[in-house]
């Protein structure tokens, strides 16, 4: 079986210049025998295409991303035969949310542990050969009904 990622819930605040805070938990669930291992911090870009993709992956980032990169590489484990939620808070540019806008996060994942040395020395191409990606259905955000 697969492992499978959702938005078990998300919430948005306004901030300044029409822009929003989106606030997202990401259900993570391992069906596997073996541990799960998430990358949960480091590289980070959100595309606005036909949907708006949230993509915490060490692959697929527009060039010129140098300057988004978190400093900080972490992983975290899921246990085997289960979840992990995962909340992670994103600045979104002030984009119209009068319609609905589906939304997708991808994050890499592994059955495979990472080598601590990756974290230390910052070697995003050892991750790029290391990872599968993992992405979870759309979902929807819309103005919040006051």
């Amino acid at each position: 079986m697969q492992p499978t990622l959702g938005a078990l819930e998300y919430k948005l605040t306004p901030r300044d210049g029409g822009a929003w805070w989106l606030e997202v938990v990401w259900r993570f669930q391992n069906p596997g025998d073996t541990p799960l291992h998430v990358l949960s911090k480091g590289r980070l870009s959100m595309l606005d295409g036909q949907s708006f993709v949230i993509n915490h992956t060490a692959s697929g980032h527009p060039v010129g991303l140098d300057e988004n990169i978190n400093p900080e590489m972490e992983f975290v484990v899921i246990a085997p035969h289960s979840s992990l939620d995962l909340r992670r808070t994103y600045p979104l540019p002030a984009i119209d949310l009068g319609t609905p806008r589906p939304v997708v996060g991808k994050f890499a994942v592994s059955y495979e542990a990472p080598d601590p040395k990756w974290i230390q020395g910052h070697v995003w191409d050892a991750v790029k050969k290391w990872q599968q990606v993992l992405q979870s259905p759309p979902f929807e955000i819309k103005l919040p009904v006051a």
